[in-house]
């Protein structure tokens, strides 16, 4: 079912998006990128915002695809992960040793 694959597909970028937009150096770059405050008292308003909120919902997500296609491999490898490990191995003996003693 299509929109099931879609929602399947797009769920997980959302929070890239969220992050993305809401960063302070990029927040105030879409307001001067898409001044849509002049436009309020246009009747075509409504449409502009929706078609706004679209255009930076897109490029976000392709962002944060570009992001995962990135960082996902390196995130796999095994340097990675055993450092990881190896890391994660230490903090516990060392919370251990503090809650213990």
């Amino acid at each position: 079912y299509l929109p099931t694959k879609v929602i399947v597909y797009v769920s997980p970028l959302t929070f890239g998006v969220y992050l993305i937009h809401a960063h302070s150096n990029v927040s105030p770059w879409s307001w001067e990128f898409l001044p849509l405050a002049q436009y309020v008292d246009k009747v075509w308003f409504p449409v502009a915002q929706i078609g706004a909120v679209l255009f930076i919902f897109v490029v976000c997500a392709a962002i944060d695809w570009v992001r995962k296609l990135v960082f996902t491999p390196i995130e796999k490898s095994k340097l990675v992960v055993g450092s990881c490990n190896k890391v994660m191995g230490l903090l516990e003996n060392a919370v251990g040793r503090i809650i213990h003693d």
